[in-house]
């Protein structure tokens, strides 16, 4: 199934700029649409073959600042109910649904650590069961550094979605959109590549690595992925035994 990731203009601007006004982590939810639609070809051969595809489409976000810790507590454990009453006012207000989980951190690599894969991975959990079809729910996340003597922010940003059981990462493309559509060519739909991105493709085409040593990238990073799932699976354990300690603590402080 092809699958689509769009952010208006607007959204992404106000999101950036409520970033900027923090100097601590944070972290969020994406709200929006889910959009499928089934495209129907016909071959020379009058075989017809049909496709579905989804477009998610960004609308708004959800910043944990005052709450997080109410949401997230200091082993990376979700409050689902909390969660729930969220999503549920949204979904009445807005008629918006959950498209992913976003993470921001200054001065740090574009890799998701182990709290956030954690995180991400019981959020995914908890929207399958709520929904009644199989859907796909995104990580952002997003890092900035001080250039020119702090007179000028970077901000750049990386959009994945992973499958913990297939082990599976995938990169997104982020498309950013404006509201509405012009005749003006640079006010249309366009892509947006992250700066790293650029810089680490800069000096380097895909004619000159060879296969050998894409084949050894990927096997290292599914080795790692293993390793990474592995560990959270660990966390999740520990998380519980931890919550089942403080309940018999807690029993036995009333006895």
């Amino acid at each position: 199934m092809d699958s689509t990731l769009i952010i208006y203009g607007p959204t992404l601007a106000s999101l950036l700029y409520d970033l900027s006004q923090y100097d601590r982590d944070l972290f969020g939810l994406f709200f929006g649409r889910k959009i499928s639609q089934k495209n129907v070809s016909v071959s020379d051969k009058s075989e017809k073959t049909t496709t579905l595809s989804t477009t998610n489409v960004i609308q708004s976000y959800y910043c944990f600042v005052f709450d997080y810790d109410q949401f997230i507590d200091k082993q990376g454990t979700l409050n689902t109910k909390l969660l729930a009453d969220l999503i549920q006012k949204r979904s009445i207000s807005n008629s918006q649904e959950v498209i992913g989980l976003w993470r921001y951190r200054r001065n740090s690599p574009l890799r998701p650590s182990v709290l956030e894969l954690h995180i991400y991975r019981q959020l995914n959990l908890f929207l399958s069961k709520l929904s009644s079809k199989p859907s796909q729910y995104y990580f952002a996340l997003f890092t900035s550094e001080s250039l020119s003597n702090n007179s000028t922010e970077s901000i750049d940003y990386k959009v994945m979605s992973i499958d913990f059981e297939l082990e599976k990462y995938e990169a997104i493309e982020l498309q950013i959109s404006n509201l509405k559509n012009t005749s003006t060519d640079e006010f249309k739909e366009f892509q947006s590549f992250s700066s790293l991105q650029q810089k680490l493709f800069q000096n380097t085409t895909v004619e000159n690595i060879p296969p050998l040593f894409i084949q050894n990238v990927e096997n290292s990073f599914h080795k790692s992925l293993k390793n990474i799932n592995s560990v959270i699976n660990e966390i999740s354990q520990k998380s519980r035994e931890l919550v089942n300690l403080e309940k018999q603590i807690q029993k036995l402080k009333k006895k």
